[in-house]
């Protein structure tokens, strides 16, 4: 069961700052969007009784896009580079930049941690993958700071607020509100075009060593990922990527033959064990080999819940469980 878990100290003073004024305006209710939309993702030294890192993730949650260049990020929290954001310009707020690493658009990151005060809001990030730069190779950590207007946040506009915020951020597979009309409208006066042939098959090669970005560079993006410790699952349709202490380990082959599992609690965010193994968080879909598996999900606060199911080839279970305290 978790006990607690850790963000970085100048998200502290932050989320400290935002606890002290959460009574004035809509500070809480912000901050409550914010975490909705981004899905924070649970991280700690140890989870289930094993020892890892104090970027284990416990509980893998949304992940978001970088979409523009000039986030700065350390290998240490505690040395953590603070990134002022006002509009399109960023400088930065605190911390030196000599040990960090520059992050570019594209790269993906776990949200962490929101902290609402009343001229900013504060988001924390990790890296979902581990970045190599001057002899070291592993997940890194930012922190941005979007400043406001003190009325904007006392008002609650989130309408002025997301879409400061989706400039720089945005869910993966999201799209900016704000560019939706653009887009409808290029639509509409592009004239219509037959649409290419289709390439030809080609062969991919995967060779065990490669990085997770290299991966990613070759097969594209997988279906759905889960860390927990030093190893990494990357799964895609038809096979799973094992990447371990940052390379891949092997590929696996998803049976076609397996049995598709939909699991979701109440409240999400759920460990899930499957047969005594980490199988990923609610919400999750999982596939299981045919026959008889242990399902158990941990959540503090909350009394574990366990069923045995009975899966055949080719079927799909849908599991909604309701914890209880």
């Amino acid at each position: 069961m978790w006990q607690k878990y850790f963000i970085s100290a100048a998200l502290i003073l932050v989320s400290c700052a935002s606890g002290a004024t959460q009574n004035r305006g809509h500070q809480a209710e912000i901050e409550e969007s914010l975490q909705s939309r981004y899905r924070l993702t649970k991280i700690g030294p140890s989870s289930l009784g094993f020892k890892g890192s104090e970027g284990t993730v416990r509980h893998a949650g949304g992940v978001i896009v970088l979409r523009r260049p000039g986030v700065y990020a350390t290998y240490k929290r505690t040395q953590m580079v603070s990134m002022s954001i006002r509009g399109l310009n960023m400088e930065i707020l605190s911390g030196e930049k000599q040990n960090a690493v520059l992050l570019g658009a594209g790269t993906r990151c776990y949200v962490v941690a929101v902290a609402v005060a009343d001229d900013s809001v504060t988001v924390g990030l990790l890296t979902t993958g581990t970045v190599t730069s001057g002899g070291q190779s592993a997940q890194v950590w930012a922190s941005l700071n979007f400043f406001f207007d003190k009325q904007t946040v006392a008002q609650g506009s989130t309408d002025k607020i997301y879409p400061v915020l989706d400039e720089w951020l945005l869910p993966e597979g999201a799209s900016p509100e704000v560019s939706a009309p653009v887009a409808v409208l290029a639509a509409a006066i592009q004239p219509a075009v037959a649409p290419p042939p289709p390439e030809p098959a080609k062969v991919i090669e995967l060779r065990p060593g490669l990085a997770r970005d290299e991966i990613i560079a070759t097969i594209g993006n997988p279906v759905r990922e889960v860390s927990f410790g030093v190893r990494h699952w990357m799964e895609y349709r038809g096979f799973m990527v094992v990447v371990s202490q940052g390379k891949l380990d092997s590929v696996d082959p998803v049976s076609p033959l397996s049995g598709a599992v939909k699991i979701t609690s109440q409240p999400a965010g759920a460990e899930i064990v499957v047969d005594g193994a980490f199988a990923g968080s609610t919400p999750s879909t999982l596939q299981l080999s045919p026959g008889s598996h242990k399902v158990a999900l941990k959540l503090s606060g909350f009394a574990d819940w366990q069923r045995d199911l009975q899966l055949t080839a080719g079927s799909e279970v849908s599991v909604d469980a309701k914890l209880e305290k």
